[in-house]
């Protein structure tokens, strides 16, 4: 299966926003450069590494087939940290099972990954949340999207967007990442002050609709989609744009968001979080943030996505062989 970044069109419109520079981890994560300048930085909010920088000329040249020269600088960096949010259902259990050791293995700024679910997965190197922790439940949705098949998809999207709201993280930044995502390179989240969003070519008009009857005003930002499996978030810009539902709308964020969604679509796609917070950031802080091309891929199979290069695969339940 082709990676959803590989059609021609959607590589060449791409170009222009991607010049910055990509930085990878590098050797030993453990080895830490004793210089006083480096020393002086906020650990705990922070994450110290050697990173091999690749240039922005030279992810230029990579776009347009040509090898670079194999010329890169070596630094020790201090990058920010962050948590994960991953909300989980059973059905996506042999993929958590790949997905958090992978997030250890290439996200090495990572600090807690918080998994939400009903039951615990009794997984190591998580902190389990029970859906309970939250301020609405399963059934609050089922009272309000009447559908016999999508009453889960809409409520995991509830759980991403309440996660500074529920978790017990401390981090100003949470990545939220879907639990059939496996990560197979290290991505970079961030570019000096900015929060780097990657893009698709994808394009639901519900969505959109949605959207603008949420937050009047809120309209697509860009020709590209926010919705690429994940997206790293800042506490300050999410909880702003939910109160801003709740004062719009005079009711808690999460029903005000249910309840607006066109009930032609309850059994199809009628909503999307990660649309909702890309655009709200893009229109009221596009100074805080940067989009950028992410090589990802859907995938059917396991063999398929081991074969195929890019940054980050999901394998769905609903497409998997």
């Amino acid at each position: 299966m082709r990676p959803v970044w590989a059609t021609q069109q959607y590589s060449q419109s791409i170009r222009s926003y991607n010049l910055l520079d990509l930085v990878f981890p590098y050797g030993n994560q453990k080895e830490y450069n004793k210089s006083s300048q480096l020393d002086s930085k906020d650990e705990s909010v922070s994450h110290k590494c050697l990173y091999r920088v690749e240039s922005a000329r030279q992810c230029e040249l990579k776009q347009k087939g040509i090898n670079p020269p194999s010329i890169y600088r070596y630094r020790y960096l201090f990058m920010p940290s962050y948590d994960v949010c991953i909300p989980f259902h059973p059905k996506d259990r042999l993929i958590l099972e790949y997905c958090i050791p992978s997030i250890r293995q290439h996200l090495p700024e990572a600090k807690n990954i918080y998994v939400v679910s009903k039951e615990d997965p009794n997984l190591e190197d998580i902190i389990w949340i029970p859906e309970s922790s939250y301020p609405f439940t399963m059934e609050d949705v089922a009272s309000i999207i009447h559908s016999k098949t999508r009453i889960g998809w809409y409520f995991q999207q509830l759980l991403k967007l309440y996660c500074y709201r529920a978790l017990p993280s401390e981090s100003n930044n949470i990545l939220i990442l879907d639990s059939d995502v496996i990560i197979k390179k290290h991505i970079q989240f961030f570019n000096d002050t900015k929060i780097l969003m990657a893009i698709s070519p994808e394009c639901h008009q519900p969505y959109y609709n949605h959207m603008e009857r949420i937050l009047p005003g809120l309209t697509k930002q860009t020709q590209f989609s926010g919705i690429v499996h994940h997206i790293m978030t800042n506490r300050y810009h999410m909880e702003e744009l939910l109160s801003k539902i709740e004062e719009f709308h005079g009711k808690h964020a999460w029903m005000a968001l249910l309840e607006l969604v066109n009930p032609d679509d309850y059994d199809f796609s009628g909503m999307a979080d990660y649309e909702i917070y890309f655009n709200y950031c893009l229109k009221y802080h596009p100074d805080d943030y940067q989009i950028y091309l992410l090589q990802f891929g859907n995938f059917h199979n396991f063999e398929d996505f081991v074969k195929t290069d890019v940054y980050l695969g999901a394998l769905h339940s609903w497409i998997r062989e």
